[in-house]
């Protein structure tokens, strides 16, 4: 390591390399040969004095190192290492010539306007010459990227663009671009391109000026290189500038969508047009950045949460089911042949998911209910009424949408036995409020929308079973088939440009479910009972809700996530009674066709 205040001098035709971590602050003189700051790695360093090169400067770090102020002389100056090499002092003294042979060499980054570097600086083939100071002169083979972020690169004399050089240019949402701007003369050589850098921020139909010459420009570029889809580059040369436009070309947002729900939200946003934040920020994106703005445009919430409040449904049905049968436990409360008035509460907590099907995302559906209720006979029947509640949480993360469903319900089920064959059935209908909330966030735009919707549920079954009694318990083939209509009201969400009207909407599934129960007797009081079946659907499996930006365009359909057309179900679960008391706990779960949902149920029922 060299220290102090002396000065170092190198002369003679060889090379000198510094690889330690160098302070002295004397003069540093190149007369001949070269001096060379590192060898590839992340050591060596200069003094921190003044630079007289008449010789060769080589800088070869592969992290980032930084020009002392002050440099003078003829000679040359190499970027060769692979890391940053950034001038952000006055080498405006300097008259000899720079060549970034490779990495990234900076004058002036965004906190160094007034960085200069004289003489002429030429720029490798894969190497990038970037920053907002100003140079000599330019000759570039590689990349020229002006600005930190938005910025105006300075060269003071001519600037020359040789085949298969790069002009890297960026723009904000303000209509500012980078810019090039030369004293002398400009000369583009045939073979080179203007590259586009976030092209989220490039406005449509505005023009940038992306170089000025004080002494005109001589050639063109040999076009523009970007990944946006809706908007078409265009370059004009002027004198002594160069100007970029972007106009709207003739592709679709849909032809861009890769699923039918972003090919509805695509339509959707296309519809509304230019002079909309939505449409001005889904314009300017690439297709990868497109389809995720369509995605988390696309409302699909509004269409999974009707799977979800039919699939839902099934606990209100079989809690009323689970009063009438007769045969399948004894402990189970009042059977439809006893004669004596009873009232039951049913509470429960689920969990399941949805898995998507390639349109519509994962839903989520976790939530609880309480039904209460009161049964006795009629004639030979038993009939009975019930009312009670829930609520489920719903969510499809990777649509940073979410809600809570919640439903007062109201039901009446009746049952009659003829000998060991037993036939069920009952309805219950909902009032159902259906909050919402969505995330919209895509590179150039973001939003928060809220939704506070409003339907109703109508939902029956009729079950018809044979009971075979043992000496220990009983098993029940049965047969049940049921049927659930779901309404969406219309509503408005609140938010942004990507707020969504969603009009009547309407789901009708059926459900046929084929199975049989069984219960085993042990002494004191207590039995072990369970189920299995096999559930199939048809109707509107796959829900869909008819949406429109409330900022116009046309209506569109979206698709949930399709409830399961065929599922496994099973449950087992242990009851005791003692006089007039009876109480149940049950484990079940359901499974098919990419749906799963498992529930803990528990009852009480008192006889009087």
């Amino acid at each position: 390591m060299i220290s102090g205040a002396g000065a170092l001098t190198k002369t003679g035709a060889g090379a000198l390399i510094l690889l330690g971590a160098n302070t002295w602050t004397g003069t540093t003189t190149i007369s001949t040969g070269t001096l060379q700051v590192g060898n590839g790695g992340t050591s060596g360093a200069l003094g921190t004095g003044a630079i007289i090169d008449n010789g060769t400067l080589v800088f070869d770090r592969s992290d980032a190192v930084a020009l002392p102020a002050g440099l003078t002389g003829t000679g040359a100056l190499i970027q060769q290492g692979s890391g940053t090499f950034t001038v952000n002092g006055d080498d405006s003294g300097f008259a000899g010539t720079t060549t970034v042979k490779a990495g990234i060499a900076t004058v002036g980054d965004d906190n160094h306007a007034s960085a200069r570097l004289g003489g002429m600086v030429t720029v490798a083939k894969g190497a990038t010459l970037n920053g907002i100071g100003t140079i000599g002169g330019l000759d570039a083979f590689g990349t020229v990227s002006p600005g930190g972020s938005i910025g105006t690169f300075h060269v003071i004399g001519d600037a020359m663009f040789e085949s298969g050089s790069t002009f890297n240019v960026e723009a904000n949402a303000n209509g500012t671009a980078d810019q090039l701007a030369v004293g002398g003369k400009t000369t583009i050589k045939g073979g080179n391109t203007v590259v586009l850098s976030q092209p989220g921020n490039w406005s449509p139909s505005t023009s940038y000026t992306i170089i000025t010459s004080g002494a005109g420009v001589t050639g063109t570029f040999a076009g523009v290189s970007d990944d946006q889809v809706f908007l078409t580059p265009t370059l004009a040369y002027g004198t002594d500038d160069v100007t970029l436009t972007l106009a709207r070309n003739n592709i679709n947002f849909g032809s861009v969508a890769q699923n039918p729900n972003q090919q509805g939200s695509a339509g959707g946003i296309e519809g509304i047009g230019f002079g909309n934040a939505l449409y001005d920020a889904v314009v300017k994106l690439n297709a990868a950045d497109a389809q995720t703005a369509f995605e988390q445009t696309a409302g699909e919430y509004h269409a999974s949460q009707q799977t979800a409040r039919v699939e839902d449904s099934r606990y209100i049905r079989e809690a009323m089911n689970q009063r009438l049968r007769n045969g399948d436990h004894d402990t189970e409360a009042a059977k439809v042949g006893d004669t004596k008035l009873t009232a039951w509460a049913h509470g429960w907590g689920h969990w399941g998911t949805v898995d998507s099907d390639g349109n519509a995302a994962k839903l989520a559906d976790n939530g609880d209910g309480l039904l209460v209720g009161a049964d006795m006979p009629v004639g030979a029947a038993r009939v009975g009424v019930a009312g009670g509640a829930s609520r489920n949480s719903l969510s499809l993360n990777d649509r940073a949408s979410w809600g809570r469903e919640t439903s007062t319900w109201l039901g009446a089920f009746a049952g009659v036995d003829v000998n060991a064959f037993s036939l069920r059935g009952g309805f219950a209908y909902a009032w159902d409020r259906i909050p919402s909330n969505r995330e919209i966030n895509f590179p150039g735009y973001t939003d928060r929308l809220s939704g506070n919707a409003s339907g109703d549920t109508l939902t029956g079954f009729i079950e018809g079973s044979w009971t075979f009694h043992f000496a220990s318990g009983t098993v029940s083939p049965f047969l049940n088939v049921a049927h659930t209509k779901v309404e969406t009201d219309a509503s408005t969400e609140a938010g942004g440009a990507a707020a969504l009207h969603s009009y009547d909407n309407t789901a009708n599934v059926s459900f046929s479910t084929l199975g049989a129960r069984g219960a085993i007797n042990f002494a004191h009081n207590l039995n072990l009972h369970g189920e299995l079946g096999w559930q199939h659907a048809f109707g509107d499996t796959t829900p869909g809700a008819n949406l429109q930006f409330v900022a116009g365009g046309p209506a569109f359909t979206e698709y949930g996530v399709p409830g399961a057309k065929n599922a496994g179900l099973g449950r087992i679960g242990i009851g005791w009674h003692q006089g007039n008391v009876a109480l149940d706990a049950d484990y079940e779960g359901l499974a098919g066709n990419g749906v799963k949902d498992q529930a803990a149920k528990v009852s009480v029922s008192v006889t009087f």
